[in-house]
């Protein structure tokens, strides 16, 4: 994403010890679910997975949530044979050339015609021009996709500490668009897949999003 704009600043110390400690650890998850969402971490050894889960143990652990534990417990019990078919089943389940098992796409959840580039996608586009960033891929990869979405989440929480603006938008994106879709895409990835990094994967993202919700005082619909 390309990075413009000053705008409306905030005294750090204006947020409190614990909530920037908050958002420091849900950063560090944010960014590993990220990298893992763009494809980044699919050829990385058994060894650098371990040294990894190791990291986001720690972050994780700062927060009580049971989905978060799962997902640390089944990093916790990767076999060689998880790292070797990442590659494998991350393209099976996101990427194809069969039909996705399960869309990295927003739109796919929330349109019945369960279509990529539809109306939901043009609506997360107009969040990232708020923000006044601008997807490298434009039209080439749908601005939906959950690495891009994860990347724009990533950008409001480094950002939110200087911008109150950044912090507003961060809190309505995961309302109007995280929160609509991706804990129906975590729970389809538990029936699709064994691996046990996809499993970890996905039980991480859902306890992240179980913890905005709690946070943000949403209940799940």
């Amino acid at each position: 994403m390309r990075v413009p704009k000053g705008g409306g600043k905030m005294d750090v110390l204006a947020r409190g010890k614990e909530e920037v400690e908050t958002l420091t650890h849900k950063l560090t998850i944010y960014h590993f679910l990220q990298k893992f969402y763009a494809g980044e971490l699919n050829k990385i050894s058994g060894a650098l997975w371990k040294q990894l889960s190791g990291l986001i143990n720690d972050e994780a652990s700062y927060f009580s949530n049971e989905k978060m534990r799962q997902g640390i417990e089944n990093f916790s019990l990767l076999e060689e044979n998880d790292v070797e078919e990442i590659e494998f089943d991350y393209n099976r389940l996101f990427v194809g050339p069969n039909r996705l098992e399960v869309s990295p796409y927003e739109s796919t959840y929330r349109n019945t015609e369960r279509a990529i580039m539809q109306g939901e996608t043009l609506a997360v586009r107009r969040f990232y021009e708020r923000a006044g960033l601008v997807v490298n891929q434009k039209n080439i990869e749908p601005d939906d996709h959950l690495a891009i979405e994860l990347e724009f989440i990533c950008y409001l929480l480094e950002n939110s500490l200087e911008d109150e603006e950044n912090y507003v938008l961060y809190e309505y994106f995961l309302k109007k668009h995280l929160f609509q879709w991706v804990e129906v895409h975590c729970e389809l990835i538990r029936e699709k897949a064994k691996n046990k990094l996809l499993l970890g994967i996905s039980y991480l993202l859902q306890g992240l999003m179980e913890i905005e919700r709690e946070q943000l005082n949403v209940r799940r619909r």
